[in-house]
């Protein structure tokens, strides 16, 4: 699993009132935060396996007791009970990938890779923990441009902007999968041209939290 490093704008706190819709519609839910979901990911993801019959996520209880608190495989589980539903919605659409689900466009011979350089434009992974989206150098340009000519704002209209996109590229996306976006704000397309050193953006949605950006090395 790619290491993250979140990547947050420092006034996305003006947009937190986004999260009585999504992030704190629960007592479970507000007791997960940015820095706690991250940690949370990286200690439990060895503890984790898909079914690549089902394409389901589980823990393994066992194995992950002797390491975390009885809370915290609560919120392990609860995380993939949530994600297992966002991916039932796709399931036709997804190939297990090692430790992933892969999303398939419909216009992925087209769209997706470059014929000459075999270079990846837009990829979605569903992990464990969420959403990750992939986007090349070109892809981040290409929705800094349409968000630009679309007129797509903070919050939910952040979120609906970048649905729109992939859809536009053949990648079919649930508004519950792009929810993290919503907590995000306006500053998103800003902020993956800052992140992007000329490969490539990772887009981590987890779920209940705001997204978080990682530059591909």
């Amino acid at each position: 699993m790619k290491k993250f490093i979140a990547f947050f704008l420092s006034f996305s706190l003006a947009f937190l009132s986004l999260s009585s819709n999504y992030a704190s519609a629960s007592s479970f839910e507000s007791s997960i935060t940015a820095s706690s979901s991250e940690n949370l990911i990286k200690n439990a993801t060895p503890y984790v396996k898909l079914d690549t019959k089902s394409k389901k996520f589980s823990v393994d209880e066992n194995k992950a007791k002797k390491y975390f608190s009885k809370s915290d495989i609560v919120k392990i589980k609860k995380i993939i009970e949530e994600n297992n539903k966002v991916v039932s919605e796709q399931k036709n659409n997804l190939v297990p990938v090692k430790d992933s689900l892969e999303l398939q466009s419909k216009k992925h011979d087209e769209i997706s890779m470059s014929k000459k350089k075999k270079k990846t434009y837009i990829k979605i992974s569903y992990k464990w923990w969420g959403m990750q989206v992939y986007f090349s150098h070109k892809a981040v340009n290409d929705l800094n441009d349409y968000f630009a000519i679309e007129g797509f704002t903070a919050g939910l209209g952040a979120q609906e902007g970048v649905r729109k996109f992939l859809l536009k590229k053949g990648f079919h996306v649930t508004s519950k999968a792009l929810g993290p976006v919503a907590l995000f704000g306006s500053g998103l397309t800003w902020a993956m041209g800052k992140v992007d050193k000329g490969k490539g953006v990772y887009l981590n949605c987890v779920l209940y939290v705001p997204a978080t950006l990682t530059a591909k090395k």
